[in-house]
């Protein structure tokens, strides 16, 4: 159960990237988890691009790249004593 939640989340898609057929998403994510005794931290992006398969409507094959960096602490409770 969490005490405390920081999330900042900036997304940018469309459907036709440059007037093309190609499709496109770009994430930028940053987040901060504080538990009882733990924290943790998130920050990271993805970038992903795909292409409409043809004569299958709807399904899309999907190709992208992510990167995440967390870091995790231990310690006392937020706001607690000690």
């Amino acid at each position: 159960l969490s005490r405390l939640r920081r999330l900042f989340n900036l997304r940018y898609y469309t459907r036709y990237f440059l007037d093309s057929k190609f499709q496109f998403d770009f994430n930028i994510f940053n987040s901060s988890n504080f538990f009882v005794g733990f924290q943790r931290q998130s920050t990271g992006f993805s970038v992903q691009w795909g292409w409409p398969i043809p004569r299958l409507r709807n399904l899309v094959l999907w190709a992208g790249y992510d990167f995440e960096w967390v870091k995790a602490s231990f310690g006392s409770p937020v706001g607690g004593a000690g």
